[in-house]
């Protein structure tokens, strides 16, 4: 097999580098071009094809003139002056360049687009491993639990299962932490979020359940081993005696295939199957999942928000101020101000009268009244003021407003009282609130509760009330149950998570 010795090959450098989505706008602008069969663009065709990208991708000339230099260094692109009107080779020499996608490029952008599209057939690979991690498994029991076990089966069937089962957990740890990643992370690309989403709903709808009938299984294939412990050990003894004993060499002391064997299955057991309060990395993946799903709706509104708002008030603001500073004279100043806020003081108002002028030094209690006539409080040129209308009076209104707020407060505190008195439960056994206030205080609480950080040991997620009145404790459901809760306004059915509500004080 030949190995290269070291990294020899910049073609792939665009996708790795700091300006990594400029590098690939401009890729993407001459694959598209070569495809088209359009050849020798010019730097201002492809600027114009990058502005109206979707994404645009806005970039200097000069810029992008760099950008298109470096991946003509790398390979990617070829370039060549502008031989139009170009009557001498003095004439040719000035005139700018025109860029090709190059035959090596291409190829290198085909690649890069093979590898994307197999990264969204993940998901898809993770079901068929899922199932042949089962049906491995199956083979395997039934070779440990015969008489004479076939040694060389039983060494084939655990590497089988040991690479297949890598590849499922190594798959699964990468779209964990591309949840954790963009649940997180401060801004999020539209790209990076569909990629996300699209993920999210296959792991949803192609994955999951799967993943608790295998679960299943493979529980009771393990119990099958358990009633035969010493058979397991044989089996292994003979796998590892057909193939001949492979030794790992560590630092002083060595492990034989039928341990590290045992050991790989001892780490597939602890992924399926549950043990006291410990989470079964099945149901971690569970859990993620649903995180996903809740998650999907906050990203998009933090993108929408990030896309509406392009720049922070408060950077505006020191923006502004900066300008106020550099502004050369008093009048630049009032002018910046009038423009940008639309507001003017009183003082810029002209009367009829010309007031003696106040040194600015004066106190403002020293400082003489200033008259003005009835035109600065006039609507308009003519003085017709017309009547003062009767003001209403809202104290019937008020008092009604007074009532209903008395009202809400009260069902709040009996809501807040009836949860309480739940005590810890399951969901399924709660079934009927006496009131739709009750159940939509239940709703806000456990959503605060699914918001929160999960516990890396039991799972468990804490939340409190948005009064910090109610301490709200939620432990994972069982792999698909459910509760129906009922009341007059309504019903609602969610996952049977285990409740514990509280009074914070008391907590």
């Amino acid at each position: 097999m030949r190995r290269g010795s070291g990294d020899q090959q910049p073609l792939f450098a665009y996708v790795t580098t700091e300006e990594a989505p400029e590098y690939r706008a401009i890729i993407d602008v001459l694959f598209d071009a070569a495809a088209e069969y359009r050849s020798d663009l010019t730097l201002a065709v492809i600027d114009e094809a990058l502005r109206c990208g979707t994404p645009a991708v806005l970039l200097d000339r000069d810029v992008l003139e760099r950008r298109l230099t470096q991946l003509h260094k790398w390979g990617n692109v070829d370039r060549d002056r502008d031989e139009s009107w170009a009557p001498d080779l003095r004439s040719y020499e000035l005139r700018a360049y025109v860029y090709n996608l190059s035959a090596k490029g291409e190829s290198a952008h085909e690649a890069v687009l093979g590898l994307e599209e197999a990264l969204l057939r993940t998901i898809s690979l993770q079901k068929v491993a899922l199932l042949r991690v089962r049906a491995v498994l199956e083979e395997l029991v039934e070779q440990v639990l015969v008489d004479t076990p076939d040694g060389d089966a039983v060494h084939n069937l655990a590497e089988e299962l040991h690479r297949t089962f890598k590849a499922l957990t190594g798959n699964a740890s990468r779209f964990l932490q591309r949840v954790n990643h963009v649940l997180n992370a401060p801004a999020v690309q539209i790209d990076e979020y569909l990629l996300f989403k699209v993920d999210t709903i296959h792991y949803l709808a192609e994955f999951t359940d799967h993943l608790e009938a295998v679960s299943e299984d493979v529980v009771v294939l393990f119990a099958r081993v358990d009633d035969a412990p010493a058979k397991l050990s044989e089996a292994l003894e003979a796998g590892a005696k057909s193939y001949g004993e492979q030794i790992i060499d560590q630092s002083d002391s060595a492990t034989s295939w039928a341990v590290l064997t045992s050991l790989r299955i001892d780490g597939v057991r602890r992924w399926f199957v549950p043990t006291d309060d410990t989470p079964t990395g099945g149901q971690r993946l569970h859990r993620m999942v649903r995180r996903a799903v809740l998650g999907i709706g906050p990203v998009l509104d933090r993108i929408r928000d990030a896309h509406l708002a392009r720049s922070g008030r408060a950077a505006d603001l020191l923006s502004l101020a900066g300008r106020f500073a550099r502004s050369p004279t008093d009048e630049a100043a009032h002018t910046m101000w009038h423009n940008e806020f639309g507001l003017t003081g009183a003082r810029h108002f002209c009367d009829e009268t010309v007031n003696e002028a106040v040194p600015p030094s004066r106190d403002w209690w020293d400082a003489p009244g200033t008259r003005h006539t009835i035109k600065l409080r006039a609507i308009s040129s003519h003085d017709n003021t017309g009547r003062v209308g009767r003001t209403p009076n809202h104290a019937a209104t008020k008092r009604l407003l007074a009532e209903a707020a008395r009202r809400r407060l009260a069902e709040a505190e009996n809501a807040c009282v009836a949860l309480v008195r739940l005590g810890r439960t399951r969901l399924s056994a709660v079934g009927r609130l006496p009131n739709h206030a009750t159940l939509e205080l239940l709703a806000r609480l456990v959503a605060r509760a699914e918001q929160a950080t999960a516990d890396p040991l039991n799972g468990r997620r804490v939340g409190l009330s948005v009064d910090g009145r109610l301490r709200v404790t939620l432990h994972d459901p069982p792999a698909g149950s459910a509760a129906r809760i009922v009341s007059p306004g309504g019903r609602w059915i969610l996952p049977d998570y285990e409740i514990d509500i509280a009074w914070a004080r008391e907590s």
